[in-house]
């Protein structure tokens, strides 16, 4: 790169070209052997002029972006916007954008002929804003080249002998009239720094941008090995479509970042404050406050690591929301505090304490008042330093916290004395926090070099990656441009679909012409639609497409995830069980998790579906966190009516319960159960909501689950049934050839003259499938029950213990919905129970002998094993779980099902 090191003043296109050209001074200094240098004059033309323009000491000054942005805001709210415009932080950032568009390519932008409703009120709006910006003494940024022709020409400013202009191959009209001024003054050069010839160019079309950035870092690892990677440049010209992917593609091929001051690539594009975690945990506490003191925010705020008040204290503060979410609490401070106040003192000292009180405090602060922005300003730091925030964990942080407090600083400097909302200072800060760009400090000429089509003016390499060359990016469409008519945007640089065409063809060339090696690139499509090739594509250029999983080259081994995949290929799977179940169960003496083990319904459920998830969960207790829904949850609602109807049938089996009790009593005596049952959840709306859709109410004509459910009862006692037994445990249940005994709880069992006794377990939720039962032999509940009760183990049924003679059953009563309301007996029950017999002793014959292979075939027929396995908590715990191959007699089982 040429420098010219006795020119008195370089001035560049760019801030990354000044610093890559005084890295370049510097190197050549070196090489040439110099113990010392004066460092040459290189400086972006912004930065010239407002260095220029400071040093002359003139009173007018250039306006501040807040400064503009609160001007812009003051005379919005004042005019009447054309619909369909609204006040916003966005139409501000439109209006001074239009504004330094329109001086920059001399274009007046208060007058001009008549036109549509929207362009004549912004040159009222502008004529208004330049107004009071010289009023204030004030002139806009955009127009520091008038400022500084006019300090020329009355010679109030002074040039250097010699100026360099670097990587201006097309400047905007204002910016060439002041270099055609400064050439009348003094020595002006331009050095476009292109190479004499231009690179030689290989054109390769992907299928799709994946396969595109696949090409692109296996290429970039084959060139790591010849050339050094700072030489390197990748060029996009949409880079916020590529940065993230990039970012991900490099970061597997290369690793992570090196020790020391080393990187592997340089990413130009940073991030916006906006986006980073400290600054969103930074608003926090006014959030809290602002978005009607959520219990998601309020969690959010005290596990955030950027608080350090609670530092080392988070696994026990995260039991609260376990609390609030029992007690269906969505929001209130005062509810929050009374929750934990009487389930768990010690959580509540951590969370509401003195130190806290500037956040939790009884009067918190109005987000709705006005007062200036310095109260707002303290109000915020105060509750900071309350809560020891911010915990700085990394560069990332320092450079955000950095960013908020210039933000602050900017707010105490210009806005200090203005009057605002609690809730506009939050939309003041984000607004700032969106246009500021965060960018981690790393040397320019450390690593691979990926840029956009602006960041690359200047710089040379000796291989050029030119991606997404289709007509989608270059040319890009022309610039949208709102606010200006047709003549204005045809006066504009992109306004039009030519000028777009004509700034990119100057840029490809100046890209042709930075490096002997030119690597073009495109996808063919995206999303399935196709993709049209831009007209700077070469005719001559390869299809190429690449496939990782079946044919990896050596740079994508790199990867750690792909290599892990194609080791993991290798891992042998054994079919062989852990202990073979061709064995005498009398033989077997019960691991010793089991020996004072019985197994329920529930157990025999899980050991049936899956052997391996009965170790993990039961015998192990290495079980899910469980989700909490809000209340009141399936489960809840499923205790809490168990208990009702048990409740229920035992108070009137106390009465009589025959034909002659009146339906007023029934009512009457079931709406004491519910109202006794929901009298701990009298301040929950949720659960007052959940009890007037069980007993309806007065204003709904829906009648409630639980009056169509009294009916059924009221039938069932018709056709000459009777509840004798509710929620009935039984134990020691023994049954041939299985090491273990059963035990559990029945819901309920009614008996008839006729039919018999019949065991019902209440569904609240789903209904198992019949076939499940009688044939799959995963349900083994009313199973069970009906053992039990042959068995005689039910106590306390009083002259109906069964016998050979007494017909039994099982069924289930689903009380669901006012829909979903029925009587579901289970015909043919009967003749399954030897099977099932059968089945339970092999089963328990299995996991007794600590056989936990995660398959219980052929002990029962699990339906779907494929989803069972994607669903499973434990999957990555279980080798079948990562490898869910199935035996050909299961798929045909399958298959007949």
């Amino acid at each position: 790169m040429n420098i010219h090191t006795d020119s008195r003043l370089i001035l560049t296109a760019t801030e990354r070209l000044a610093r890559s050209l005084h890295r370049h001074a510097r190197i050549h200094a070196i090489v040439s052997g110099m113990k010392g240098w004066e460092r040459p004059d290189i400086t972006s033309l912004n930065s010239w002029m407002d260095r220029l323009w400071s040093e002359s000491f003139q009173e007018q000054l250039p306006a501040s972006k807040l400064a503009r942005t609160r001007l812009w805001k003051e005379l919005v709210e004042t005019s009447t916007a054309p619909l369909p415009l609204a006040a916003g932080f966005s139409l501000y950032a439109l209006l001074d954008e239009t504004y330094e568009i329109l001086v920059r390519h001399k274009v007046d932008p208060e007058a001009g002929p008549p036109s549509t409703p929207l362009v004549q009120w912004r040159r009222d709006l502008t004529r208004s804003f330049r107004r009071r910006l010289e009023c204030e003494g004030l002139f806009h940024p955009g127009e520091w080249p008038v400022y500084l022709m006019n300090g020329l020409k009355e010679r109030r400013i002074s040039l250097p002998r010699k100026v360099l202009l670097q990587g201006f191959e097309f400047p905007a009209p204002l910016e060439r009239d002041l270099f055609r001024l400064m050439e009348t003054i003094t020595e002006v050069e331009y050095d476009v720094n292109r190479r004499a010839e231009g690179g030689v160019i290989h054109a390769l079309a992907l299928p799709s941008p994946e396969q595109e950035l696949t090409y692109l870092g296996r290429s970039l690892i084959e060139d790591a090995g010849v050339m050094p990677l700072h030489r390197i440049g990748v060029i996009a010209p949409d880079l916020t479509r590529y940065a993230q992917a990039f970012a991900r593609t490099l970061t597997d091929l290369m690793g992570h970042t090196p020790a020391g001051d080393a990187h592997w690539f340089n990413i130009t594009l940073g991030s916006s404050l906006s986006k980073l975690p400290l600054f969103a945990s930074a608003l926090l506490p006014f959030r809290f406050i602002q978005e009607g003191e959520r219990r998601e925010l309020l969690l959010a705020l005290i596990l955030s690591p950027y608080y350090g008040l609670w530092q080392g204290k988070r696994h026990r503060i995260a039991r609260a929301d376990h609390i609030w979410r029992s007690k269906g609490i969505i929001s209130g401070l005062d509810s929050l505090k009374s929750a934990l106040m009487g389930a768990d003192e010690e959580t509540h000292s951590l969370i509401f304490n003195e130190r806290t009180k500037p956040v939790f405090a009884p009067t918190p602060p109005k987000m709705n008042c006005t007062q200036r922005m310095k109260a707002w300003i303290e109000t915020l730091s105060h509750m900071w330093e309350a809560l020891d925030f911010p915990l700085i964990s990394g560069e990332e942080d320092r450079l955000a916290w950095r960013h908020v407090k210039e933000i602050l600083n900017g707010f105490s400097t210009h806005l200090a004395d203005i009057s605002i909302t609690g809730y506009e200072f939050v939309s003041w800060f984000i607004h700032e926090a969106d246009r500021k760009t965060t960018q981690r400090e790393a040397a320019e000429d450390a690593g691979v070099q990926i840029m956009g089509l602006i960041e690359s003016r200047g710089l040379d390499f000796d291989k050029i990656y030119l991606l997404d060359v289709n007509d989608r990016s270059l040319p890009q469409p022309a610039r949208p441009l709102p606010l200006l008519d047709r003549e204005e945007r045809r006066r504009i640089q992109g306004g039009t679909p030519q000028s777009q065409y004509d700034f990119a063809r100057v840029v490809f060339e100046r890209i042709v012409h930075s490096a002997p090696r030119i690597v073009l690139l495109r996808a063919e499509q995206e999303d399935s639609k196709p993709l049209t090739p831009s007209p700077f594509w070469p005719d001559e250029s390869v299809q190429e497409s690449l496939d990782i999983w079946t044919d990896p080259d050596p740079a994508w081994l790199r990867a750690s995830w792909l290599r892990s995949a194609y080791e993991g290929r290798g891992i042998s799977k054994t079919d062989t069980p852990i202990c073979s179940i061709g064995i005498d169960p009398a033989s077997i003496a019960p691991l010793p998790m089991l020996s004072s083990m019985s197994l329920s319904p529930h157990l025999l459920k899980i050991a049936l579906t899956c052997p391996f998830r009965f170790l993990m969960e039961i015998l192990l207790k290495v079980t899910p966190l469980e989700a909490v829904a809000a209340a009141p949850s399936p489960r809840d609602r499923g205790t809490l009516l168990h208990r009702i109807f048990a409740a229920f049938t035992e108070q009137m089996r106390g009465r009589g319960m025959g034909e002659d009790v009146a339906p007023d009593e029934e009512e009457r005596c079931l709406v004491k159960i519910v109202d006794d049952a929901f009298s701990p959840f009298a301040g929950n709306p949720r659960w007052q909501v959940e009890k007037i859709r069980l007993i309806g109410s007065p204003r709904s004509s829906v009648p409630g689950v639980l009056n169509l459910w009294l009916q059924r009862e009221r039938q069932r006692r018709q056709e000459g049934w009777s509840c004798i037994a509710e929620e009935r445990t039984y134990s020691g249940l023994s049954i041939k050839g299985c090491p273990m005994p059963l035990s559990g709880r029945i819901d309920r069992i009614d008996f008839s003259a006729v039919d018999g006794l019949a065991c019902y377990d209440y569904k609240t939720g789903k209904v198992p499938a019949i076939s499940d039962i009688l044939n799959r032999f995963t349900e083994p509940q009313l199973p069970v029950y009906l053992l039990a009760l042959r068995a005689g183990k039910i106590p306390g049924l009083k002259g109906h213990v069964p016998t050979a003679e007494m017909i039994s059953t099982a069924g289930y009563l689903q009380i669901k919905s006012v829909n979903a309301l029925r009587d579901i007996p289970i015909r043919g029950i009967e003749t399954s129970l030897e099977k099932w017999c059968s089945v339970i002793a092999d089963i328990a014959v299995r996991i007794a002998g600590g056989n936990f292979e995660p398959s219980p075939y052929p002990a029962s027929f699990v339906e779907n094993r494929n989803k069972v396995c994607q669903d499973c908590a434990f999957r990555t715990l279980c080798r079948r779980g990562l490898f869910p191959e199935w035996s050909i007699e299961e798929e045909e089982y399958d298959d007949a099902d």
